[in-house]
């Protein structure tokens, strides 16, 4: 090995352990915003329902991804705090009170999974995915939505409301996040048919 190899090999994992240190920052303070968010709200079981169900489904059916770890980890907090509120305005809302409410959160949970069916997988700009990942990820992906509807519907029916509106709210946050994927695949294709010119600029 010449001496610019082994230079360039030296600054490539320099580069790699920058990395590893600012995921694993970004995943500690996301564990710790977690804990804090569920000791103050005292909603444990539905934090923890939240964090098991978008995680698991989340990886295979894509979406959005933030391009730097601050960013994700702002995200993520607006994500888990908005599902949090939402589901404390599911429970104790008059506005949803009684077997009605049941009904359309029946109802909106099926179609956020049937959305979750038909476009699993959307890949993100900084995350392209080749054929064969597609197709796997594709396929787990609806697998792990089947599977996680069909407790979402134990619970709404046997009167767990509050768990099952996680569930719900948790594919929701998941199809708004892969219609921000695919609105910014959208936008990045029509950006590369309509270059700018230096001189239009």
């Amino acid at each position: 090995m010449t001496g610019e190899d082994a230079k360039r090999k030296m600054m490539e994992d320099a580069e790699l352990r920058r990395y590893a240190m600012g995921l694993l920052k970004s995943q500690a303070a996301n564990l710790a915003a977690t804990l804090l968010i569920a000791a103050i709200s005292g909603r444990w079981l539905e934090i923890l329902l939240f964090e098991a169900a978008f995680m698991t489904l989340r990886r295979y059916a894509g979406g959005y991804h933030s391009s730097s770890s601050t960013r994700c980890f702002f995200v993520s907090l607006g994500v888990l705090l908005a599902v949090v509120a939402g589901d404390v305005w599911v429970l104790c809302s008059p506005a949803t009170a009684g077997a009605g409410s049941v009904r359309v959160l029946l109802l909106w949970g099926l179609a956020a999974c049937a959305f979750i069916f038909l476009f699993s997988p959307v890949e993100a700009i900084n995350k392209p995915l080749d054929g064969t990942e597609r197709r796997v990820y594709g396929r787990r992906a609806r697998i792990v939505a089947a599977v996680q509807v069909a407790v979402e519907y134990i619970l709404l029916l046997s009167g767990f409301k509050s768990a099952g509106g996680v569930v719900v709210l948790t594919h929701t946050a998941i199809v708004l996040s892969m219609i921000a994927g695919m609105w910014l695949q959208h936008a990045e294709r029509a950006e590369e048919k309509n270059p700018q010119r230096e001189g239009d600029r």
